[in-house]
């Protein structure tokens, strides 16, 4: 959907986001989501339903990856890094109302749930 100033808006479940202006409404409440929050969401939420890998997610954050011995292994803060801010995520939205939930997925990553029964509201930008 584009709204009045010609900016796109999706609705996600419960989240409005306009991308132009990184904005993410909950239920008409603004979330105060940092750079690398609002990528990392986003990325989630364009895999949906599928899980995102933690390596992806630090990847398209651009946390610095360091390999051990050059086998693939991450190392360093990157995955803990990503983690946090995932935990960051999770708060802002519970706190903002929205029933969205980002769960672990064991030995992968991340998967975004949106409940079928979340109402459909949105109110950034003016948008239609």
């Amino acid at each position: 959907m584009v709204n009045l100033y010609g900016t796109l808006v999706c609705n996600f479940g419960d989240l409005c986001i306009d991308f132009s202006l990184a904005d993410v409404v909950v239920y008409g409440k603004r979330l105060e989501l940092s750079k690398k929050e609002f990528i990392l969401l986003i990325q989630l939420l364009r895999a949906f339903p599928e899980a995102v890998n933690r390596e992806i997610l630090a990847e398209v954050t651009l946390i610095p990856l360091r390999k051990q011995n050059g086998n693939g292994v991450y190392k360093g803060y990157a995955m803990r890094t990503v983690d946090v801010h995932v935990s960051r995520i999770r708060n802002k939205l519970k706190s903002a109302g929205s029933r969205i939930e980002i769960a672990n997925e064991w030995g992968t990553g991340y998967r975004v749930y949106i409940p079928e029964t979340v109402d459909k509201y949105c109110t950034v930008g003016n948008s239609e």
